[in-house]
């Protein structure tokens, strides 16, 4: 993981990304979630780690 204090990104094992907004370790604010392989995409607002709106 590497979230600097304006955001970060993630990389999953499957190959999935997120980039955005961090709060305590979980997604929090504006971000975007890929799936593996770059299959799929949640661009939106999170919540301690959940999809908040899309």
């Amino acid at each position: 993981m590497n979230v600097g204090a304006n955001g970060g990104r993630f990389d999953f094992d499957d190959g999935g990304t997120y980039c955005g907004g961090w709060n305590d370790g979980k997604a929090h604010g504006h971000g975007v979630c890929t799936g593996p392989k770059g299959q799929g995409e949640y661009s939106g607002a999170w919540q301690y780690g959940y999809e908040f709106s899309g």
